[in-house]
């Protein structure tokens, strides 16, 4: 009789649950890769050249209202060990789907400021994490995670 409940339980588990994380997830991954192709747009169009070629890893951190997304050589140390050779190229800060801020690894000063720097991210609160790798001319979806912020 157990067993059968537990059974019922993971069969419910399965269809009602697991569609909705999935989706929620794919809608996640799909807006993620669309802000990460409207920060290359922005860079290129604010500097006339196009990112590095060395560029491999995108991190996207999803926030109530907001993203930051970092464009890297390597592993930055999240989802796995750190690169030796890790490099951040690019930062990109979007509020409500607008690009606000977007800065060069390279230089002391933003190529983009709105001053939205507090509005944007949070990350004293808890946060979804994506990670995409470069494949070929696109950036792939690889994984993604919570974090949990004490």
């Amino acid at each position: 009789m157990i067993s059968s409940i537990k059974l019922i339980l993971f069969g419910l588990f399965l269809v009602f649950y697991l569609p909705y994380s999935f989706a929620q997830n794919h809608s996640l991954i799909s807006q993620s890769h669309v802000a990460i192709n409207q920060c290359i747009s922005k860079f290129q169009s604010e500097t006339k050249n196009k990112i590095s070629e060395d560029i491999d890893h995108v991190y996207v951190d999803v926030f109530s209202k907001g993203m930051v997304i970092g464009f890297t050589r390597g592993e930055v140390g999240i989802f796995d060990e750190r690169s030796i050779n890790y490099k951040p190229y690019l930062v990109c800060g979007l509020y409500e789907k607008t690009i606000v801020y977007l800065g060069d690894g390279l230089r002391k000063e933003p190529i983009f400021d709105n001053e939205f720097n507090d509005k944007y991210h949070d990350y004293k609160h808890d946060f979804i994490s994506l990670l995409f790798k470069k494949n070929a001319d696109d950036f792939e979806f690889s994984n993604s995670m919570k974090i949990k912020v004490d």
